[in-house]
């Protein structure tokens, strides 16, 4: 199964969900593929340190800006992460470059080259996760007519919740002009939760108002075992004594649910 994490507002946990999501499903025994599709390279240099990350970020070959270019060339720009069953296809800011090269050539159908990449993969994996930037880009539309769940997370903010309402519509769009290309589900996951009045109070109308397309699962606020978890390089997930990390085990688990594991 494809998910795309979208968002066209930042800072609401559209990385880590994509890391944790990913990695749940690989330490589930599913073969995963994860795809870092944002130019600032947020997931790549969290799950990469090093001379290994230093050569990512400092060249466009191997990357998700050469699968764009190239999609015959998928399979040489896939890596083991260390994480068993987990591998990843990095990003960095070439993507941006890429996407600029491909907007001007009308003969590149260009919405749909992730969809042809992908399908060099045939089965070999049994899901694919993508992260993307906090902006509705090319790319991003190129994620949406290849997946079949979009997710977008979002916090319990006005300008998030706006958002939320803008990138549905601008999905929308795409299946009005993509017509029988697209088939996907668009669903919302309530990030960085305070367990204040306010907060739910909020979560009730957003569940009112969007009804079965919100996870039932919510992830709380805390953000110093997030930073620790990223700077050390390590998975979230994996840390026992996290409220938020167990709020991420709950949220896998509920993807899980809904799928045959």
């Amino acid at each position: 199964m494809i998910r795309t994490i979208l968002n066209e507002k930042g800072g609401v946990a559209k990385t880590t969900t994509a890391i944790q999501l990913a990695a749940g499903f690989a330490k589930a025994g599913r073969k995963t593929l994860l795809i870092d599709g944002d130019p600032q390279g947020g997931a790549t240099k969290i799950l990469f340190s090093g001379d290994v990350l230093k050569e990512i970020m400092e060249t466009d070959q191997n990357t998700i800006s050469e699968v764009m270019m190239h999609p015959e060339r998928i399979k040489e720009c896939i890596r083991s992460t260390g994480v068993e069953n987990l591998k990843m296809i990095p990003g960095n800011g070439a993507l941006n470059r890429t996407i600029n090269k491909l907007r001007i050539n009308p003969m590149t159908s260009y919405p749909v080259r992730l969809k042809k990449a992908l399908k060099f993969l045939g089965d070999e994996y049994e899901e694919i996760v993508i992260d993307n930037n906090p902006f509705f880009t090319l790319f991003s539309m190129n994620t949406v007519v290849c997946a079949d769940e979009v997710i977008i997370p979002t916090d319990i903010d006005l300008g998030s919740l706006a958002a939320v309402t803008a990138t549905m519509s601008d999905i929308a769009d795409i299946i009005d002009e993509m017509g029988d290309a697209v088939h996907v589900d668009v669903r919302i996951l309530l990030t960085m939760v305070d367990r204040l009045k306010i907060d739910r109070t909020i979560i009730e109308q957003v569940r009112a108002a969007h009804k079965k397309r919100i996870y039932t699962t919510t992830i709380r606020t805390q953000n110093k075992p997030v930073k620790e978890a990223n700077f050390s390089h390590t998975l979230l997930i994996n840390d026992e004594k996290s409220a938020v990390a167990q709020d991420y085990r709950n949220f896998i688990s509920e993807v899980l649910g809904g799928q045959e594991a």
